[in-house]
């Protein structure tokens, strides 16, 4: 179990070896991580005001038919967009300035969605604004002209033989989002690259993943983009799938029932890109029995969080989060309960409340935190006194203990090897 330390005096015990002298000097230390900050939040009113400065757009994409008979149509791509954009512009919830919405197949071209990114970067942002690109259609692997593997977005006018030429590459989606001026961007990707699912490969792709043992699969468009905030509908290697029963992406179909209010998690009157998340997260996983794992990935986490549905009303219940890699899989208990598994975001009572982390049922951290209402705090932050506190070093020494004369050392005490531990906080 790993606990805050109180600092304490170090101590040198020697104890006698036969053998030759020896020195030896060793520490361990821990580096600062380089990501990862507190989000400590008191919303007066002043600021609950402020929050909800700045408008609010978006570009949705949904891709269902294709020119190319390869390509199998999807049932509910173009559903999945027009059911979002619904949820979006109504003054009620959304309250969305624009949505824009792409889903005929003249408008899905990789020249009618490369136009549509061009009029958004046009548009003249603050940072205070909220932009949101959404794309549900297929995605495929293709080596590019310098033989790197890469993502694509298959357009409506893709062809199967030609990827690469013809389909939309996801690095030109992130750097439009890169060059917007607002810092409230968010990708929603209900699309996937595995050859399953919402996802095909071509012939020689699919034959080189299913000949070779090497890790040379292109990394993820969550791990390098510069949007706020990438949020796809399935983990990386997995299947986003459709289901009948729904009508839907199984994950935008959580993701809409967020945004109606659902995924109010910490009561406050609005539905943070987080919350929503977590909502379609957690019901995706729970819908598919575990088969798709929607991801996050968090690059720009400010006091204010991004507004996607309702506004702020009052101060919200506290909460805890991460979405770290690092800590996936664990649990947090709250007061000896179990308050979720992260990655994600769990409201914590008011006051002074115990937090432990647990996996495959063992402790790696506990202590008692004091917790305000409107606070938002991230877990990571409470973790790194532990990584950041006072150094430990381990100091071993040798020596010989006796006297310099002969009759001394035959007559008192005969020449010893000695060695000493020296243990630091």
């Amino acid at each position: 179990m790993l606990l805050p330390e109180e600092p304490r005096v170090s101590r040198l015990l020697f104890i006698p070896v036969v053998l030759a002298l020896v020195v030896l000097g060793a520490c361990r230390s821990v580096e600062p991580r380089e990501k990862g900050r507190a989000v400590r939040v008191r919303l007066e009113d002043g600021v609950l005001a402020s929050a909800q400065e700045g408008e609010r757009h978006a570009l949705l994409i949904g891709i269902s038919a294709y020119t190319d008979p390869a390509w199998n149509g999807l049932r509910y791509a173009a559903k999945d967009a027009d059911d979002l954009g619904r949820v979006l512009a109504d003054p009620a919830r959304g309250g969305f300035r624009s949505v824009t919405v792409l889903t005929r197949p003249e408008q899905t071209t990789r020249t009618s969605v490369l136009a549509a990114l061009q009029a958004l970067e046009a548009r003249p942002w603050r940072p205070q604004d909220t932009v949101v690109v959404y794309v549900s259609g297929h995605g495929s692997l293709a080596r590019d002209v310098r033989g790197e593997l890469q993502r694509y977005l298959v357009t409506s006018d893709t062809r199967y033989r030609d990827v690469a030429g013809t389909g939309l590459d996801m690095a030109t989606l992130e750097q439009s989002l890169e060059r917007l001026g607002s810092r409230r961007r968010v990708l929603v990707l209900a699309t996937c690259h595995s050859g399953t699912g919402k996802s095909l490969l071509p012939p020689e792709v699919r034959d080189e993943l299913a000949h070779t043992k090497a890790s040379f699969l292109p990394q993820p468009l969550e791990a390098a983009s510069r949007a706020s905030l990438v949020l796809s509908a399935s983990d990386w290697g997995e299947a986003a799938r459709e289901d009948d029963a729904l009508a839907n992406d199984i994950y935008t179909h959580f993701l809409i029932q967020a945004l109606d209010g659902s995924g109010d998690r910490n009561r406050d009157g609005a539905v943070s890109a987080t919350e929503a998340h977590d909502w379609a997260r957690r019901n995706t996983w729970a819908y598919t029995e575990g088969r798709q794992r929607p991801s996050a990935q968090i690059l720009e986490v400010g006091a204010d969080p991004v507004l996607l549905s309702g506004s702020l009303q009052r101060p919200g219940q506290p909460e805890v989060f991460s979405y770290s890699a690092r800590l996936e899989g664990f649990t947090l208990k709250v007061d000896g309960h179990d308050a979720g598994e992260l990655p994600g975001g769990v409201v914590v009572p008011e006051g002074r409340r115990k937090l432990e982390l647990r996996k495959g049922g063992q402790v790696l951290w506990e202590d008692t935190v004091a917790l305000r209402s409107g606070e938002r705090r991230e877990l990571e932050a409470f973790l790194r006194p532990m990584a950041d506190g006072p150094k430990r070093t381990v100091t071993l020494g040798g020596g010989v203990l006796g006297f310099l004369d002969g009759q001394s050392r035959e007559q008192v005490l005969p020449a010893s090897a000695q060695a000493g531990v020296g243990l630091g906080w």
